[in-house]
């Protein structure tokens, strides 16, 4: 079957992965509120970029500007990917397991920031880290070895990038930071040169 007959109907178009994407962030603010609601150790004016900042993280830590346009251009590039390959025959070898990765991946999506910022636990932010690299690099191998999909290969690749740079981030934020939500300790106190150096204004921020 040629390229053009194959996705001649599109039955899966951009305005079903543009519900996904608002869906994804309507529900992971929805969860972020009741699990700050349900702690008491959770300053009530603190924002999340505060408290990303107040963290210990290391020198390559993204910065917290970063993760606005980083995660627009993941998500755009994923769900292109993932309507690609709803699109496909559903014979297609690979095409089910690449997509019950994908919901997986989304899955993992909107529960890192309620369990991160929300619960305000650098652990359980890391193991969803860690879970999430694990599910995209699985997409993205699947990808090749079965759907043997290079634009769709293509579509995992900025998200596994940002996620090798952020799980070893998390990893680094669990160990060095205190967990309250888990009554976890830090469980290495890292050399000072090892430490993102915070911004001036953060005082500032943090003051307001």
């Amino acid at each position: 079957m040629s390229a053009r007959n194959r996705y001649s109907r599109r039955k899966w178009q951009w305005y079903h992965g543009l519900a996904l994407y608002a869906g994804a962030n309507a529900a992971t603010f929805a969860l972020e509120r009741l699990a700050k609601r349900s702690q008491t150790h959770v300053p009530e004016q603190e924002t999340d970029k505060v408290y990303y900042r107040q963290q210990k993280r290391p020198a390559f830590a993204p910065p917290s500007w970063a993760f606005g346009p980083a995660w627009t251009l993941n998500a755009i590039s994923l769900i292109w990917g993932g309507l690609r390959v709803l699109n496909m025959p559903r014979q297609t070898e690979g095409r089910k397991p690449f997509l019950a990765l994908q919901t997986a991946f989304w899955l993992l999506y909107v529960a890192f920031t309620p369990l991160y910022f929300g619960l305000r636990s650098p652990i359980l932010g890391a193991l969803v880290t860690q879970l999430t690299l694990g599910v995209t690099a699985a997409s993205e191998a699947v990808a090749v070895k079965q759907l043997q999909d290079k634009p769709t290969a293509f579509s995992q690749l900025s998200t596994l990038v940002w996620l090798v740079v952020a799980s070893a981030t998390a990893i680094s934020t669990a160990l060095w930071n205190r967990d309250p939500f888990l009554k976890q300790p830090a469980r290495f106190d890292p050399d000072k040169s090892w430490l993102k150096t915070e911004t001036p204004s953060l005082a500032k921020i943090s003051a307001n």
